[in-house]
């Protein structure tokens, strides 16, 4: 859940800039630029996971985080990423 709101949150950031710059074309046709923008967000939201994002978030938490239920912490997955990555990525992608 949380690679979900951290990329729902990087889409929202996107927009807000991509907004700045696109402000003149909403004012000349601003039904058409709308849509457009949903459909974009729309296809980032439903798009799958990939494993550089499962490693972006893995990689921003903070090593002294509390265990999880296999009892290791952030910095286990961090240190062992390249030996493991496959074994976290698949079940988060599911």
């Amino acid at each position: 859940m949380k690679i979900r709101k951290r990329k729902c949150e990087r889409i929202l950031k996107e927009r807000k800039k991509e907004e700045e710059l696109e402000s003149k074309k909403e004012l000349k046709n601003p039904i058409s630029s709308s849509i457009s923008k949903i459909r974009e967000d729309n296809e980032k939201l439903v798009a799958e996971i990939t494993r550089e994002e499962v490693k972006n978030a893995l990689f921003q938490m903070h090593s002294d985080k509390a265990p999880g239920p296999d009892g290791f912490n952030p910095t286990f997955y961090q240190r062992f990423w390249n030996i493991s990555d496959n074994d976290i990525f698949e079940p988060v992608k599911e």
